[in-house]
């Protein structure tokens, strides 16, 4: 048949850099090095402990567990000598140490979650090959004007200026860092129910009110008043998710995006632009560092619903300086309050941009116990006195 064809006139090569000499290290070798590949020349090894008893194996694993099975009653390893056949195929039964760490490497996952595997970037356009981005200066800038500083037509749609003389492109993106509308914040003194949605640290977590009293400052009384579950079905629905835009540009400190985590897609905020960027979930509050392929352009429709994350912080408590003892007592907190619905009494509140807030709170568990109160006998705050809050 074609096929036995093609296998009986195979042949079997050891290829070299230049010219091979007896001194040169073969590709076949420098990819078996490596773990890339299979060494199909090993087949015979035959270890000597002092100079008496002889392993034989089908690959250096094998040969170096038994010499460690036998190593209790050997004191050393005086000769290791290697026999090869160019002829015989290794066992696929057979295993080694790299080929365990390569169970799960896909060789195109490197691609997939690259920045380049992007639909909005050409992969051919010299531009996108050297900076990462095809500016589109030529595109939108008369030509006419561009050379020779002026235009022969009456209605040129393209835009006059002069291009930069260093070629850095004048194109831009527009993007967002703010919600369209602002979280009405519970007054001082009231009393509400929270669910804790992160914590960071002793010193602030991240609550959300509930969904009938998370609204917007200028919202009306209406029946479809927008929900944070109902946006989140709506930007999950699979219509909605093939129309979401690639970035074209990596994503800039405080630019808001949708990210994707756990297989669905949030809302959020970039906190650290580096290649693997971090975000925050505007509405839990809860960070992550996400790959290039999992953020998307905010779309406008997604920024009519306040930001739901609401941070806090305890009224009643001093973080200690201690790092230790912070540390346990952030994880102690952690434990005691991380997706609990729990009773939080206003002692203060602040405006820390116009869309971020913090609220100084008494938060009580349905036990009844202040959860200040608890970690400062846990003995890992101190105490802070707060003044009665005047009705």
């Amino acid at each position: 048949s074609n096929d036995n064809q093609i296998i009986s006139n195979s042949l079997s090569v050891m290829l070299f850099e230049g010219k091979a000499t007896d001194d040169s290290s073969s590709i076949n070798d420098q990819m078996v090095d490596q773990g890339l590949a299979w060494s199909r020349r090993l087949l015979t090894q035959t270890v000597l402990s002092n100079g008496s008893d002889i392993f034989q194996s089908q690959d250096e694993l094998s040969v170096l567990n038994e010499i460690t099975n036998v190593n209790a009653a050997k004191e050393s390893l005086e000769t290791f000598s290697l026999d090869f056949d160019l002829n015989v195929d290794l066992p696929e039964t057979t295993r080694t140490r790299i080929d365990e760490n390569w169970d799960d490497w896909d060789p195109r996952k490197e691609d997939f979650y690259s920045a380049r595997n992007n639909p909005a970037l050409d992969t051919d356009d010299a531009c996108v090959a050297v900076s990462g981005y095809s500016a589109r200066d030529e595109k939108r800038v008369c030509k006419f004007y561009a050379r020779k500083g002026f235009c022969w037509k009456k209605n040129c749609p393209k835009e006059h200026f002069k291009p930069n003389k260093d070629g850095v492109t004048t194109d831009k993106e527009e993007v967002y860092s703010r919600a369209f509308t602002e979280m009405s914040l519970p007054a001082v003194g009231e009393e509400i129910s929270v669910r804790v949605t992160a914590v960071e640290s002793l010193s602030y977590f991240y609550v959300q009110l509930r969904e009938d009293e998370a609204v917007s400052i200028d919202a009306d009384n209406d029946e479809d008043e927008e929900t944070l579950t109902s946006l989140h079905e709506y930007m999950n629905l699979p219509e909605n998710i093939e129309r979401m835009r690639y970035l074209a540009v990596p994503p800039a400190l405080g630019q808001l995006v949708i990210a994707k985590c756990e297989g669905k897609w949030f809302r959020a905020r970039v906190i650290s632009a580096d290649d693997n960027p971090e975000v925050m979930f505007v509405d839990y509050g809860s960070t992550a560092t996400v790959d290039a392929v999992d953020l998307r352009h905010m779309e406008p429709q997604y920024l009519h619903l306040p930001f739901q994350a609401i941070e806090c912080s305890l009224a009643n408590v001093i973080p200690p300086d201690n790092s230790e003892l912070f540390k346990k007592g952030t994880e102690q907190l952690k434990d005691l309050i991380l997706d609990n619905i729990l009773t939080a009494k206003i002692y203060d509140a602040e405006e820390v941009t116009d869309d971020v807030h913090r609220l100084q709170i008494l938060l009580q568990l349905d036990s009844g116990i202040d959860v200040g109160e608890w970690l400062v006998g846990s003995n890992v705050c101190k105490l802070q006195l707060c003044l009665p809050i005047l009705d």
